[in-house]
């Protein structure tokens, strides 16, 4: 007898979305801020290594959630630029904020399947984050009206 369900995020509740152009530009706005200069396709290289896990400290056997702060640390590891540490810490909150400010549209029908299932059934998600954190995930859920469907979130993060 089946007593919950679980669900994905991405491609499943919301539709898939890419903040990379908008974190990419902030990037390169805090590296011009501070004198730096770096084409667009160098600074794409450089993310898509520190942000896409082609980093070889990546590879490994068994899956391992890699933080927002150390995928921004790799790249500019990489790029061997040092910044202060209030500069990075605004640099990660606004990469994890920035889903808040350009929410993912959800799929058609996942309120209605979710409102009818959570009748008879224990409803869960887990999602693999990325660089937004479930705690941003779940604002954006609950402004959607359909965190409280579910009895369990969990996220990689």
């Amino acid at each position: 007898m089946i007593k919950a369900i679980t669900f994905d995020l991405w491609n499943t509740l919301f539709k898939n979305i890419s903040y990379t152009d908008k974190r990419k530009g902030l990037i390169k706005k805090l590296l011009e801020k501070n004198g730096f200069e770096i084409s667009d396709t160098e600074l794409t290289q450089v993310y898509s290594r520190s942000f896409n896990f082609l980093n070889p400290q990546f590879k490994t056997t068994e899956f391992k959630h890699i933080y927002t702060s150390t995928r921004i640390k790799n790249m500019f590891d990489e790029l061997k630029i040092e910044f202060k540490l209030e500069e990075l810490k605004e640099m990660i909150k606004n990469f994890e904020v920035l889903m808040l400010t350009n929410p993912p549209t959800l799929n058609k029908g996942v309120f209605d399947t979710l409102s009818s299932l959570s009748i008879d059934f224990r409803i869960g998600l887990i999602s693999d984050t990325g660089i937004t954190p479930g705690r941003i995930i779940r604002e954006v859920l609950k402004d959607y009206n359909i965190l409280d469907y579910f009895d369990v979130t969990i996220f990689s993060d």
